[in-house]
Parts: structure tokens; sequence; C-alpha cells
């Protein structure tokens, strides 16, 4: 690895590690450990989920509980298109 890729390695680390202390200040412990899974489940709902939970929290001040949680991800998965592609060996 030369230095410019360990430099954006580490800035993306530490995006990562800042989004993690945020989430873990604005949500339920149910909820966060909801949202863990996701991110392993599915990057781009994560994604959406993390933008979505911000600007909500902003708005409220509030912790955002599991349930919370779970209707915001149901909408967001439902405004996701997917392509289903079939490979035929």
């Amino acid at each position: 690895m030369n230095n410019n890729q360990k430099e954006n390695n580490n800035e993306q680390l530490k995006k990562e590690l800042e989004i993690k202390i945020l989430l873990k200040r604005i949500l339920t412990a149910e909820a966060f450990e909801r949202l863990s899974n996701v991110k392993l489940a599915n990057p781009e709902l994560y994604s959406l989920a993390v933008q979505a939970l911000v600007q909500l929290y902003s708005q409220t001040k509030e912790p955002i509980t599991d349930s919370q949680l779970k209707e915001m991800l149901i909408r967001l998965r439902n405004n996701i298109k997917r392509e289903v592609r079939i490979k035929r060996k």
C-alpha cells in the first residue's frame, strides 16, 4: 500500500467510527443492534437509513426506538429498486 491509500483507509475508518459513535447516541440499544445487522446484510439500505436517522434526530432530539427504526427500514426498503439478474450456467 502506498501512503495515499493508507491515508484514505485511515480517513474511512475514522469516518465509520464517528458514525458509529453518533448512532450509539441517537439509537436505543435494540435499534443500534438491528441497524448493525442491516449493515451486514444490506449496505445500501444501511447508508440510506443512517442519512434518514441523522435527519430525524436533528428534528426531534429524542432517541430513536427499535420500532421507529423498523418502520423507517420498511419504508426505505420499499423505495429501493433492485435489479434481478438470473445467471444460467
